[in-house]
């Protein structure tokens, strides 16, 4: 999944480029703390009964914001960012492997805390 941070809001999307944010409203909430311009790469899991539990994961996907919510307070799903795809501000492709892991690693720093943040500072 991607998870893209803009001015206009969260959008959080398939490698196919559909559109799962109604799905999965905890992780866009949880996202919209990250500024503007924010891409993760990364995978979402959800846990039952200390195990990855990938029914629930998918009888997430292709739902209303409604019943999103709904699912999301019973069971809600975890956002597992592997790679910073970038920023508008400063593109973290033309950096190597350690330094994206290293952004991502401020990021979740920032998703932890709950503060919205300027990774490039």
């Amino acid at each position: 999944m991607l998870v893209r941070a803009r001015r206009e809001g969260v959008l959080l999307q398939s490698r196919r480029g559909t559109d799962l944010t109604p799905a999965f409203p905890e992780i866009a909430e949880a996202a919209a703390v990250l500024g503007d311009t924010t891409v993760l790469d990364g995978e979402v899991v959800i846990y039952h009964s200390g195990r990855l539990a990938f029914a629930a994961l998918q009888q997430r996907l292709h739902r209303t914001s409604r019943t999103g919510a709904r699912l999301a307070a019973a069971k809600p799903a975890h956002f597992v960012a592997f790679d910073g795809a970038g920023t508008e501000v400063d593109g973290l492709w033309a950096y190597g492997g350690v330094a994206r892991h290293r952004a991502v690693l401020v990021l979740r720093e920032l998703l932890v805390s709950g503060r919205s943040g300027d990774m490039t500072k």
